[in-house]
């Protein structure tokens, strides 16, 4: 109707490449079969629903994620890794008018940030004689959950005060991450 809309979309992004192993790149002739290979398929659906009653308006979304990467590594197939997994990402938003020089809007949404093909490469380089890098092939996407309260004033024709109050919280944060292991120093990410 004029007042409510139901939408549902649905995207899907694959991505398929071949990414140089750390110690290949340091090394003075690369080795056959040195890249890591992967496949990465993320699969999304999303119901939206916006609609007006009065002076309000509401708009309610719902997004499913699926996510396959898998990773195939020639010169360790032992590190061959393969993940599935699936991301629930609700959000809302309230907007109401209760005169023509006030606005006020309520919203709460999630999103991911997931961790990059490099982060998540588990080939190891030796830096030098008392370090190594290594990927983390088991971290997880980063939850950011945010609620925002915005207040627009328009005290006189095109002069508007918009004042932001803004909560977020993370979880599962990606991070680097610095341990001992034998000898070395390892340098890395964790949640």
């Amino acid at each position: 109707s004029s007042d409510h809309t139901l939408r549902f979309t649905a995207s899907d992004i694959f991505r398929q490449g071949d990414t140089r192993s750390y110690y290949s790149m340091a090394d003075e002739f690369e080795e056959t079969g040195s890249s890591m290979r992967y496949t990465n398929n993320i699969a999304g659906l999303n119901i939206t629903y916006s609609g007006r009653l009065g002076r309000f308006y509401c708009r309610a979304s719902v997004k499913g994620n699926y996510d396959h990467l898998s990773m195939k590594l020639p010169q360790s197939p032992t590190l061959d890794f393969k993940r599935d997994r699936f991301y629930f990402l609700p959000s809302t938003s309230i907007y109401w008018r209760p005169d023509y020089n006030n606005a006020l809007y309520l919203d709460y949404y999630t999103g991911i940030s997931r961790p990059t093909i490099d982060m998540l490469n588990p080939y190891e380089s030796k830096d030098d004689d008392h370090s190594i890098s290594r990927g983390n092939p088991n971290l997880k996407a980063q939850y950011n959950h945010t609620l925002e309260l915005t207040w627009y004033f328009t005290a006189i024709k095109n002069l508007t005060f918009v004042s932001t109050l803004e909560y977020t919280r993370s979880k599962d944060i990606i991070l680097p991450t610095y341990y001992a292991e034998d000898s070395y120093m390892v340098d890395s990410y964790s949640n």
